[in-house]
């Protein structure tokens, strides 16, 4: 999971207190608040309403967030396919669909 695997490399995603003792967020409210705003299209000050979060910890999370995973997810998943990649993804798609070549098709038209 994504959050695991942030929480495990920043300490940033790990839970902690405040100066006040006051309990922090953990690495799953900070992800789940970036996805809401980058699904809903909303800025980081309307997390405030539901999770309490500020608009200042909702956006370094984002920030956090997407420069996370391209350091940890990167090399593996954001990299250009290879040959071999993309032969594998027209044998995958052609036994789930029954036509071949749509490598690249958004909408497989």
């Amino acid at each position: 999971m994504i959050a695991n695997a942030l929480e495990e490399r920043y300490e940033f995603f790990q839970m902690r207190y405040d100066a006040r003792g006051k309990r922090g967020f953990t690495e799953l409210q900070k992800c789940v608040a970036v996805i809401k705003l980058v699904t809903m299209g909303e800025s980081p000050d309307s997390v405030d309403d539901y999770m309490k979060m500020s608009e200042r910890t909702a956006r370094e999370s984002l920030y956090r967030l997407a420069r996370g995973v391209v350091a940890t997810f990167g090399d593996k998943y954001l990299r250009k396919p290879s040959l071999h990649d993309m032969q594998q993804l027209y044998v995958v798609h052609e036994e789930r669909h029954g036509f071949p070549g749509m490598l690249g098709s958004i909408d497989g038209t």
